[in-house]
């Protein structure tokens, strides 16, 4: 080649850019000064004088190019070809060859001096099969998206090739691979073709906001189960390709994943048949080193969290059932008993961006616990946010709960909605995709599941899908037309949402008969998807809640555009029309909307004639807000802010309003105060907004959900916390305490409105501390000398039951059935009235538990009803001792079993019934189960149920029984993990007994070094009991000292991190311990445990596990405390300092 000649066609430009690539390559250097020679510029004359400069000095130097080193591409690709058996390509594509990490970096490296030396710029035939190589691993493996723009394509490799050039060598390149360039719609595709060359980017994957792609490939597998061949799961990979963007269905990439989908199968299925009980990843990566080469994903041999989310969701993603991967709200229609409900589903196990949630403080961790309509599904927290470490960008969020489970009978309108807490701090947040559901037209596709037909949300108002059958829920009283009569197959009432369904495999148009034709909806199945969406640009929404499901209130202009493909652009003429209800549309201008009051939005599509999409809308202005406090025990004053010629009409028909005026006015209530006020708020123009407001009190008062004060001395029940908030005028604290119980108070200062909901834990923690079911706790104001309330775990606290009939009201709540034998389902009664009361199942065996639920709490005591019939039981194992019916023998039988769980003669199905046990337990309180209760008392089968929990919701929900049981997994002997441990090793022992003896003892402490890496996350500090088992983790490269962790939980409780060491100093227990001749360690010896007495928290905690001094109330107590402060904390103390203690303890 003559990179003379190839250097006329360059610009100044383009020669300044291979000058700085080159400033190294003294014969590139040479050529370029020729050509500037040639050139009367005077840009080209200061750039010669530059390059003369450079020569002159490499000349002196004698510096030579350290890359020349390098192997040339003919080596390379030698080396590439032959290493695959092969003399020249193939023609496969390119992710099929599987690049090595080596390989792809010496190609980088061999790039980089091809670059230099003008190779690029000026492209040759060699340098394009190298090119079109690299550029195709590159989006495997680095790309965050399939479709770049040139300039992001390895950026750091290629920063000024010329366009044309890389064009050039992407045509060189693809010839020597014998691959074919793509071309769509008479163009041809050069870029687009490197991308689905390289096979699916495992970032693409991993990304939670491409859940549509994890959707894809979940749902290939699961419809490949019956025949996973590699021609039928091809053929499914391309039946079901609709589930895929539009700009993702091309064949190479449908190919690409049906070839993952299969290895992946193929490598499950191998996993389960050699290994059943063991973690398909770590069997995997013991027993067959090389099966993630073998997958079309790079997956890096060090693995990250990107390539974990991978193997962890693709190799243990449930087959079937509903997805429990990501963090979203998934909308159903769930046909029960012959009728439509509507239903939920909470996925919360995945990462989400920080940009996402801007407001939390990024070194602490919050729990979410459910508002709104959600709290009468879920009772507690189910999920937790774990903050960002060291450079991640994201939240690790847990399910504390199995949320695999439909929540059916969630309105469409009502929005999902969650309080994340830390310590006093509330962040209200509503959960992805859980938007309130607002359109007239909903649309669905159909999810097959074993017990009917279930349909999810993909849609609303108008759309087009590639699925071949939709379903459009649309008002009852609304026109359907269809383009040919046989699109509409069937059209069913759904009386309880007034609704019809209306179900298609062509195109529907769906009008209201109040609207004109032009404004009719259109509903297409087979078709591709409309990738666009009515987007505000940051959007103010008001602090004024709306009473009506259909109404957002926003404040200030109303800027409007449209998202497609991830960008946004202005809406065109034609698009966006506003409207005051029943008054006529008008244009929207420039997207910009800044009339107030309430308004209606029309999106369309001007040219297929249809409306895609209306909102209501209610518009303030900016800075708006109603604020409500009462002045006296029946009289408040209600202030309008920012809302000039706005006007609030309470609702309440017997209210006296005194004192009107421009801004507000004064009200008089004749009876009970109504602490949430219903009324209409009236612009200056147009319709009323109905509204509701919260009047903040004049004493410190709790507030039910309905707006009615609870009277002091007042008994609440748990289930009443739903929705119960306190309200007090200025900052004071909540003391929350165990009647009876000295200690183990909680206290939480806050200023303003403070969600009862977000300490529930907290009072579940100290009823369970009490150890029976008739606890009852006190929430007092402090310094307020009225009666406390008093909060008890059930509203019916004794049912009555004669005859096998349970005395409950039949019109309070739901009233179910659970059988000890078959715990993990309910059975919903019916009310016999000539008992009357409620009776166990005809079908019902064994003991059965009776109980009342409201929603997702129990609100009464479980009542037992047993007909004594034990023809089913067999003579050895749990079954056959819960079943007993003598008490003492039956406690006795118990606690014989789950001591045997420390032996290797144990037998795995009463693990397994114990695990489903806890993990279903849903609300019940464990201590109502015998075999629960006693689990308390036997340390070793707590820990063999712990270490046989499969995934992260059934880990939170074992580890939280320490919540409700009186034990501390810290406080634990440690003798008992290490036979529990042993006893698992024994299991797989027998399990693994096909597998050579230095591979099978591999192989189990893979295993068992795997369940404890996976249950350390659930509290870092059990890594210092697994190491003294034998299953030391990665040594921490600096662990913090003893005295700063203790200076730091000092410092946090000084700075008024925790209102409860303030208020109620914790007890000074060291003489407790110097008593027994425990000294402690000198990092804090010279502390004041008087002021700071939960520092020996953690001593008493080794201690324990050391079996050198048992945890009496007292200490517990203290325990319990400060780990419940360490859960908001941003310094925690118990978990790190731990392992201090037991090293100094246990030295």
């Amino acid at each position: 080649m003559d990179l003379g000649k190839g250097l006329k066609s360059l610009s100044e430009v383009q020669l300044r850019d291979l000058f700085q690539q080159s400033k190294s390559d003294l014969p590139t250097l040479m050529a370029i000064n020729a050509e500037l020679k040639t050139r009367r510029s005077e840009g080209a004359i200061d750039l010669q004088f530059e390059v003369a400069q450079q020569i002159v000095h490499l000349r002196k130097s004698s510096d030579e190019p350290v890359a020349q080193s390098l192997k040339p591409v003919g080596n390379w690709l030698n080396a590439f070809l032959l290493t695959r058996g092969l003399k020249r390509p193939d023609g496969r594509p390119l992710s099929r060859y599987r690049m090595t990490d080596e390989e792809y970096s010496d190609a980088k490296k061999i790039l980089r001096l091809l670059a230099r030396q003008g190779r690029l710029a000026v492209p040759d035939e060699r340098a394009g099969r190298l090119f079109v190589a690299y550029c195709a691993e590159w989006f495997r493996r680095e790309a965050a998206s399939m479709f770049k723009e040139w300039n992001e394509l390895a950026p750091d490799v290629f920063p000024s090739v010329p366009y044309q050039s890389k064009l050039k060598l992407t045509e060189f390149g693809l010839n020597y691979w014998r691959r074919d360039l793509i071309r769509m719609a008479n163009q041809r595709e050069f870029l687009l073709t490197l991308a689905l060359e390289g096979g699916i980017p495992v970032h693409v994957i991993t990304d939670q906001d491409r859940g549509w792609l994890n959707a894809y490939l979940r749902t290939v597998m699961r419809a490949s189960v019956s025949d996973p061949s590699e021609d039928a799961i091809r053929l499914i990979s391309f039946e079901e390709a609709y589930l895929l963007r539009q700009s993702y269905r091309h064949d190479l990439f449908i190919d690409a994943c049906a070839e993952l989908v299969h290895r992946v199968l193929y490598w499950r299925r191998t996993a389960d048949t050699e290994a059943p009980q063991v973690d398909a990843v770590v069997y995997l990566d013991a027993c067959h080193p090389h099966w993630r080469a073998d997958l079309p994903v790079y997956v890096p041999k060090t693995e990250s969290h990107e390539a974990r989310i991978l193997l962890n969701g693709l190799m243990n993603e449930p087959l079937t059932g509903l997805a429990v991967s990501g963090i979203q709200a998934n909308r159903y229609l769930f046909l029960e008993k012959g009728e439509w409900i509507p239903a939920l589903q909470i996925v919360a196990d995945g990462h989400l961006r920080r940009d996402k949630l801007p407001g939390l403080a990024a070194d602490s961790r919050y729990r979410a616990v459910p508002s709104g309509e959600l709290s009468n599904f879920i009772a507690d927290e189910f999920a937790l946010f774990e903050p960002p470490v060291d450079d991640q960008r994201t939240w690790r969020v847990k399910p504390r709960l199995d949320l695999s489970r439909l929540l059916k009978g969630f309105a469409f309108k009502a929005p999902v909605t969650t309080t994340l807490t830390s310590g006093s701090t509330l962040y209200p947040m509503v959960w992805p995709h859980g938007e309130a559901i607002r359109s007239d037209i909903l649309v669905f596709e159909a999810e097959e599941e074993k017990h009917g037909l279930r349909l999810r949300l993909v849609a609303q108002g108008s759309t087009s899908r590639a699925a071949k059958v939709l379903y459009a829920l649309m008002p009852a009283d609304w026109e359907v037309q269809a383009d040919t009569p046989e699109a509409i197959l069937e059209i069913e009432h759904v009386p309880n949402l007034k609704c019809r369904l209306v179900k298609t495999d062509g195109t529907l148009y769906l009008r209201s008969p109040d609207d004109p034709a032009d404004l009719r909806y259109r509903v297409e199945a087979g078709k591709d998807e409309r990738q666009a969406e009515l987007r505000y640009l940051n959007p103010q929404w008001a602090g004024i809640e709306s009473t009506d499901a259909n109404l957002d209130i926003l404040e200030g202009a109303l800027d409007m555009r449209i998202g497609e493909d991830d960008k946004l652009r202005m809406p065109a003429a034609g698009e966006l029309f506003w409207r005051r209800p029943g008054q006529a549309w008008q244009a929207v201008r420039d997207g910009s909307l800044k009339e107030l009051g309430l308004v209606e939005v029309s999106w369309r599509d001007p040219k297929a004639g249809i409306q895609l999409e209306r909102r209501c809308l209610g518009l303030l202005p900016g800075g708006a807000s109603i604020r409500a406090n009462m002045v006296e025990a029946k009289r408040g004053d209600v202030a309008l802010v920012n809302l000039p010629g706005w006007k609030l009409s309470p609702r309440r028909p017997d209210l006296d309003i005194v004192d009107q005026h421009s801004e507000g006015f004064s009200v008089t209530f004749p009876g009970r105060p109504d602490y949430r006020l219903v009324g209409d708020l009236l612009p200056p123009i147009g319709r009323p907004l109905p509204v509701r407001i919260t009047f903040r009190g004049r004493d410190a008062v709790i507030i039910k959900k309905d707006g009615a004060v609870v009277a002091p001395g007042e008994t609440l029940d748990l289930a009443s916390l739903r929705g119960t908030s306190a309200l007090v005028p200025y900052r004071t604290s909540l003391q929350i305490s165990r009647i009876g119980a000295r200690t183990g108070s909680s206290c939480v200062t806050f200023e303003g409105e403070f969600a009862l909901s977000a300490r529930r834990s907290v009072i579940e923690s100290m009823l369970a501390e009490a150890g029976h079911q008739d606890a009852q706790i006190e929430l007092a104001f402090l310094g307020d000398s009225r009666p406390s309330v008093r909060l008890g775990r059930y509203r019916f606290d004794r049912p009555m039951q004669s005859a096998g009939l349970v005395d409950l009201p039949a019109t309070r709540g739901t009233v179910v059935a659970r059988m000890v034998c078959q715990p993990e389902e309910e059975h919903e009664l019916t009310f016999d009235s000539e008992g009357p009361g409620y009776r166990a199942p005809a079908a019902a065996y064994g003991p059965t538990l009776i109980y009342m639920r409201d929603g997702p709490d129990v609100v009464s005591r479980p009542v037992v009803v047993d007909n004594k019939d034990r023809s089913f039981v067999r003579r050895e194992g749990l079954i056959t001792a819960v079943t007993e019916i003598d008490f003492k023998k039956r406690q006795g039988d118990i606690t014989n079993v789950l001591s045997e769980m420390g032996s290797p003669a144990a037998r795995p199905e009463d693990i397994s019934y114990l695990v489903k046990h806890v993990v279903t337990l849903n609300g019940v309180p464990a201590s109502a189960f015998d075999a629960l209760a006693r689990l308390a008392e036997v340390p070793v089968a707590l820990v063999r149920v712990l270490l046989n929990t499969t995934d992260e919701a059934s880990r939170q929900a074992v580890f939280a029984l320490q919540n409700e049981l009186p034990f501390l997994w810290l406080a634990l002997p440690i003798s008992a993990w290490r036979a529990a441990f042993g006893a698992e090793w024994a299991g797989l022992e027998a399990a693994f007994a096909h597998v050579e003896t230095a591979e099978r003892s591999n192989l189990i402490m893979s295993c068992l070094a795997g369940k404890a890496a996976d249950l350390s996350t659930l509290d870092g500090s059990l890594a210092a009991v697994f190491a003294r088992v034998g299953f030391n983790g990665p040594a921490l490269s600096t662990e913090p000292s003893l005295q700063d962790i203790a200076q730091a939980y000092v410092r946090g409780q000084s700075e008024g991190e925790s209102a409860e060491t303030h208020l109620m100093a914790l007890p000074d227990l060291s003489g407790k311990l110097a008593a027994k001749g425990f000294g402690l360690p000198s990092d804090i010896s010279q502390l004041s445990f008087k002021d700071w007495g939960g520092l020996l928290a953690p001593a008493f905690l080794a201690l324990s596990a050391l079996e050198k001094l048992p945890l009496d109330t007292e200490a517990k107590s203290l325990v319990r405390r400060v780990m419940r402060e360490d859960q908001n904390a941003k310094s925690p103390y118990v978990s790190p300092a731990f392992p201090h203690f037991l090293r100094f303890y246990g030295a």
